[in-house]
């Protein structure tokens, strides 16, 4: 670890061995991704169900790849990162587990189901001096990049605005989730809100409602309203019941400052105007939003080359596990209003995590 560094650097005159843990559609897609990069090389996969990880092995063309059925067993491999792309009710083992390995981690969101978990994790990696990374993929979504530029050029913020619709069936895991749309959907809008702004969340209140028929345990549906520093409004609506006319998968966004507006439809758009309600044709920018949608090998590349890129600098990454308590925080205060019908102060709970 260097003095400037939180956490231990890697030598970037070799390509960094990762092991994937979680052989699904995510950890399918970080293994490609892993596969496409010559910084990285896949040294292993990790699944509890061992068939599983083979057969990805062979879907890869290397089946001859170590496969296990936990990170503990690793014993023999030559690994440096651990990708934790399992289900999020197995994150906290799984990323204790590498950390414990002597492992950097990079993991998918949610961080873990708590943010007490989560600051255990981060207080974890910070003695160890291991980087630990969360994933908030969309934060690297070409038009929400280009909505932040937008922003950017408002001068003071009075209000940030999200509206997130799909008809998204409950099965698997988010299927019996306490708050699946919270934990697993809202958490990269959340994300999104402090990096557009830069802005930090106070306090939220917020109101979930679970729809009979939804397939959902949990409530799917939620809207909520944060107070950020300065003063700013953070706006959030989000269902995964919601029949018709979806909005796309990074939801639509529009963002009132002091000297106009800015506005992305979430499908490649963004264009903004001027305090006096007018916007010129070269106000309008055009992305390719649709790309980066279909595509999850895509979506993760980013985040991958950021943390290759943390790892042989020490530069301190987006999604870096300390600041990835805010947007935790964040999640587990509107749960906790919801649950209560009151607001929540989201600092006292970071301050509660950290003492933990």
């Amino acid at each position: 670890m260097t003095a400037t560094s939180m956490f231990d650097r890697l030598d970037a005159d070799r390509p960094l061995k990762v092991v994937v843990a979680g052989a699904g559609a995510m950890g399918t897609a970080w293994a490609r991704a892993v596969g496409a990069n010559p910084r990285f090389e896949l040294s292993a996969i990790v699944d509890a169900d061992e068939r599983r990880a083979k057969a990805l092995a062979i879907r890869l063309r290397a089946p001859g790849l170590p496969v296990t059925a936990s990170v503990a067993d690793l014993a023999g491999v030559s690994v440096d990162i651990c990708i934790n792309a399992t289900p999020p009710t197995e994150h906290f083992g799984v990323i204790d587990a590498a950390l414990e390995a002597d492992l950097a981690v990079l993991s998918e969101k949610p961080f873990t189901g708590n943010l007490k978990e989560a600051g255990l994790l981060a207080g974890k990696a910070r003695a160890l001096g291991k980087l630990l990374m969360v994933s908030q993929s969309r934060r690297y979504q070409p038009g929400l990049e280009r909505f932040r530029a937008g922003v950017r050029r408002l001068g003071g913020l009075y209000s940030l605005h999200t509206s997130f619709s799909r008809l998204y069936p409950g099965t698997g895991f988010r299927a019996r989730l306490a708050q699946p749309l919270l934990t697993d959907m809202a958490v990269h809008a959340f994300d999104a809100a402090r990096y557009v702004t830069g802005a930090a969340p106070v306090e939220v209140y917020c109101d979930t409602v679970r729809r009979s028929g939804s397939g959902y345990e949990g409530p799917a549906e939620a809207s909520a309203v944060f107070e950020m520093s300065d003063g700013l409004r953070f706006h959030y609506s989000g269902s995964w019941c919601a029949p018709g006319l979806p909005t796309p998968w990074g939801g639509r966004w529009r963002a009132v400052g002091t000297e106009g507006s800015v506005e992305w439809d979430g499908a490649g758009r963004v264009h903004g105007g001027g305090p006096d309600g007018e916007h010129a044709d070269n106000d309008v920018e055009t992305v390719d939003d649709a790309t980066f949608d279909r595509d999850p090998v895509r979506q993760v590349a980013r985040p991958l080359e950021e943390f290759g890129e943390a790892l042989t600098t020490g530069s301190s990454p987006w999604g870096e596990a300390s600041d990835n308590l805010r947007t935790v925080a964040m999640v587990e205060a509107a749960v906790i209003s919801a649950q209560r019908r009151m607001p929540v102060r989201i600092d006292e709970l970071l301050a509660e995590a950290w003492a933990t």
